[in-house]
């Protein structure tokens, strides 16, 4: 990841994307996971990016993980299931259209994993954790959280047989 300094001027994103590289690979690997594993009381947050994760941190937000970039993956999904300590997720992506879409593939590569609890922060439009912890921490801890399957009931998703019986039903067992 890089920064452009003249985003503004430009026009273009803060941050863009830089080649893969063997020594960093972010469809496998989750920003400050190591820290956040640490404390091992309450949910993880899972933020998309890295400045996210950095605000939550620095305003006191101890759990907090990033995926770097609006992709969640089937590794980022297997690497949380696979840790002890990780049994409750908050989703926090942006509230724009990007981080919709990511909240989907979260909830989607995290299905089959039952034994981790899911909640969704709902961010308001145009606004991301970042923005919203530097109000105040309370502004981002008072958000909406609601579970996987009432967000995507929500969002009007079209919601196959398989869907349902696949990844819902587990879900609203999980979820008591």
């Amino acid at each position: 990841v890089a920064r452009d300094p003249n985003y503004q001027a430009n026009n273009t994103a803060k941050y863009y994307n830089t080649p893969t590289h063997t020594l960093y690979n972010k469809k496998q690997t989750l920003y400050m996971f190591d820290e956040a594993r640490k404390n091992r009381v309450g949910p993880l947050w899972v933020v998309e990016g890295y400045a996210d994760a950095i605000t939550l941190h620095t305003k006191g937000i101890n759990r907090v993980t990033a995926l770097g970039s609006a992709a969640f993956t089937e590794e980022h999904a297997t690497l949380l299931d696979s840790d002890p300590s990780v049994g409750e997720i908050i989703l926090a992506f942006d509230g724009d259209e990007t981080g919709q879409k990511c909240i989907k593939r979260a909830l989607e590569k995290l299905a089959p994993y039952t034994r981790i609890r899911v909640q969704v922060c709902v961010m308001p439009d145009g606004e991301d954790p970042d923005s919203m912890v530097n109000k105040s921490t309370d502004h981002l801890l008072n958000l909406e959280r609601v579970s996987s399957f009432r967000y995507l009931l929500g969002q009007g998703e079209e919601l196959t047989h398989q869907f349902v019986e696949e990844y819902l039903i587990p879900e609203v067992a999980r979820q008591g």
